[in-house]
């Protein structure tokens, strides 16, 4: 809910109106898509029924003519003609060219070497195994003539064997070949049949064949292709004892057609009421899988790029090609695999390429339509994709066939998907113009007047209004008596705020004044302050010298009568030392007179040891010794009482120093006394005068304090005069 109230009224418009108009669209489009989808969904379907209806109506026509035609060829008088010639030559064709041991070899030899190095790799690789050359080669000596004659030594190239009229070997087979061969050929070429066969009725040998493949010749009674669908539909003709009559049997893999799936059609032939043999066209598929594409051309045939008609039978297998298999085999395959197609199949297909006969198509719609049942639906299609599918059964005697036309379902409702896309478009288109017209309206008529208006408020409100600003007249409507409102409202604001204006700037006025007298009040009591603290500084300056001065005084004082009584005191030791000194003299003369008389013993006694001779020899040493001794004591006194002479000189001469420097001594000190005793008196009076400029530099500190103070004050209300004026200045008056 707070959402929706902080939306603004254009936005709200919009948001209201806008889901309407969507409601709206969307359902129109809903019914307009839905029907035309079911018109053209019933189109689609109906094209589709259509398509299969001609297809159906062709390929049961068609089969219509070739069991007429093939009853008209039995009957033909020229047919019945080749039936005798070609049994009476095949059959007189030993005697003929005398089939002795050398005749036969060689022409056993040649048909091995046909089989083995043409036939049987051509027709193994389409089997995906080894074939047997044993289960193939035929069985009679005629048969391995005749197939030597027009297969094995006929020059032209394989699947060209039918261009040769005759072998030249003077036989009536040959004779009855270069007769017949011709005209049937031009039949088969004119109708477009893979191959036309006329079997002797008697031994089921095949007398006679337009392209001379691996069956020519052969017995479908006894020989290598007695099992196949030919050999049955052959015995079902010859058995029916009946003029007209024809049977169609469905497509199997037939070996001597290289493992292709073949189908055949029989009508017995007759000359008056005597069987003669039976006629057999091989069915032509390229003529069936034409009608089925459209000539390969899909598009023009109303199957666009995924449509197709194809045949199933009763055993749900492919009757005609696929078209994806035409037309593009390696991505058709690559599809069945990853459908679990097994790779036997997958090779054969591959190897054959086609499908006919092999691959198993099974839909819901082959299952109904193989049960008779007519329809159309959306299916998986054996490619797993979904498709559209008209499907009934075929009217095609002797085989149960289904016709089913399919295409994909995105191309056959691309139209709906268009007009899906296309309504969509037209629905988003008609919104946005919607949207755009509402936006407009509301920007137009209702949101750009309330913003005006909210605009000029904001400005107010933000401080950044133009209070000459005015709205324009908007008419009479609640937003024109708004807007008058709101303009009466701004002239009442515009007029306080020039009051205000007028009333600031007188204030500003004096609040410049107060701020430079205590600017100057601040900058004089400055100065005094400086002034007290040096002068402060300079007097306690001084009292530290004079206190200085007086101690050193003092000191000198005191060292001036240490010095005096030190003086006093050297002189009575000088004298003292003066007298000791002389004493030292006396005693060592006496020292000295002593060591001379010790000389003089020794000396004598040295002359009494002489004279005694060798017994005094040991005492004239000793007394050598002393007298040495004694000289040395001698000379030692003699200088001992020289230094103690001129000590006693030294000391008389400091006697009388101190004694004359001793009065001078004592005056000074009284001198130092006097010195001493001022400078206490002076030092007293500095102090007294510094504690004056302490409390006078104390004073001129608060004072300078209050001018800062004051000066502060006076720069407060200059600011807030200032932002005042700011204030004020944001609006226009």
């Amino acid at each position: 809910m707070a959402f929706w109230k902080n939306l603004n009224i254009g936005t709200k418009i919009i948001a209201v109106i806008l889901p309407c108009i969507l409601i709206i669209i969307s359902v129109i489009s809903f019914l307009s898509i839905k029907t035309s989808q079911t018109a053209i969904e019933a189109e689609a379907f109906n094209k589709l029924v259509a398509i299969r209806e001609l297809k159906a109506g062709q390929i049961e026509s068609y089969f219509a003519q070739i069991r007429s035609q093939i009853e008209t060829f039995s009957e033909n008088k020229m047919i019945v003609d080749a039936m005798k010639d070609f049994s009476d030559g095949y059959y007189d064709l030993e005697t003929q060219l005398n089939f002795d041991a050398e005749r036969v070899e060689t022409a056993n030899q040649n048909l091995k070497k046909y089989y083995q190095q043409q036939f049987l790799p051509k027709l193994s690789s389409n089997m995906n195994k080894t074939a047997d050359l044993q289960n193939y080669l035929p069985k009679s000596k005629i048969a391995r003539v005749l197939q030597d004659l027009y297969i094995s030594s006929n020059r032209n190239e394989l699947g060209s064997k039918h261009l040769l009229d005759t072998a030249k070997d003077d036989s009536d087979y040959s004779a009855a070949h270069s007769k017949y061969h011709p005209t049937i050929r031009n039949y088969l070429n004119k109708f477009g049949y893979y191959d036309i066969f006329l079997v002797d009725a008697k031994s089921g040998s095949i007398v006679y064949s337009v392209y001379k493949e691996a069956d020519f010749a052969t017995s479908l009674v006894d020989g290598p292709y007695s099992e196949t669908n030919f050999a049955k539909v052959f015995e079902v003709a010859r058995s029916t004892g009946k003029k007209s009559f024809v049977k169609l049997v469905d497509f199997a893999p037939y070996h001597p057609s290289y493992n292709a799936a073949a189908s055949f059609i029989a009508s017995p032939i007759f000359d008056n009421d005597s069987l003669l043999g039976v006629a057999i066209f091989q069915m032509p598929i390229d003529i069936i899988n034409s009608i089925m594409t459209s000539d390969k051309d899909w598009k023009k045939g109303g199957m666009g790029d995924s449509g197709e008609t194809y045949m199933v039978g009763s055993d749900l297998t492919l009757k005609s090609e696929s078209r994806f298999l035409i037309e593009s085999p390696s991505q058709y395959l690559d599809l069945m695999a990853n459908l679990n197609m097994g790779d036997k199949l997958i090779s054969e297909i591959k190897n054959a390429g086609s499908a006919i006969g092999r691959q198993i198509i099974d839909t819901k719609s082959t299952q109904k339509a193989i049960n008779g049942d007519s329809g159309s639906s959306i299916i998986k299609d054996y490619r797993n994709i979904s498709v559209l599918s008209a499907f009934k059964p075929l009217k095609i005697k002797d085989v149960d066939w289904a016709i089913i036309s399919e295409i994909d379902e995105d191309e056959a409702f691309s139209s709906v998907f268009n007009l899906q896309r296309l309504m969509l478009i037209v629905a988003l288109c008609s919104m946005a113009i919607a949207a755009l017209v509402i936006f407009l309206f509301s920007k137009i008529y209702i949101s750009s007047p309330i913003n005006r208006m909210f605009s000029a408020v904001d400005n107010l409100r933000s401080g950044d209004g133009d209070l000459t600003l005015r709205l324009p007249d908007f008419g009479n409507n609640e937003i024109g008596r708004t807007a008058n409102s709101l303009n009466g409202f701004i002239e009442h604001i515009q007029s306080i705020m020039t009051d205000i204006s007028h009333a600031v700037e007188a204030l500003s006025v004096t609040a410049d004044k107060v701020k430079n007298t205590a600017d100057n009040v601040k900058d004089n009591s400055g100065r005094q302050v400086v002034s007290l603290e040096q002068t402060t500084t300079a007097i306690s300056q001084i009292s530290v010298s004079i206190s200085q001065n007086a101690g050193h005084a003092k000191s000198t004082d005191e060292l001036a009568s240490g010095a005096a009584k030190l003086t006093t005191d050297g002189g009575e030791a000088v004298q003292q030392t003066l007298a000791a000194m002389k004493d030292i003299s006396e005693r060592v003369r006496l020292i000295e007179d002593f060591a001379y008389q010790t000389d003089l013993l020794a000396l004598n006694a040295m002359i009494e040891a002489a004279r005694v001779g060798e017994a005094g020899a040991g005492f004239a040493v000793v007394a050598d010794a002393v007298r040495g001794l004694a000289e040395q004591s001698q000379l030692s006194a003699k200088e001992i009482g020289d230094l103690a002479e001129d000590s006693v000189k030294i000391a008389q001469e400091a006697g009388d120093l101190v004694h004359g420097v001793l009065p001078d001594i004592h005056k000074t000190a009284e001198l130092v006394r006097q010195i001493a005793s001022a400078s206490d008196e002076q030092a007293h009076g500095v102090k007294e005068i510094n504690n004056a400029m302490e409390q006078l530099d104390g004073s001129a500190g608060q004072s300078n304090l209050d001018a800062n103070a004051l000066a502060s004050s006076s720069e407060e209300v200059r600011e807030i005069i200032n932002k005042l004026q700011q204030q004020v200045s944001l609006f226009k008056i």
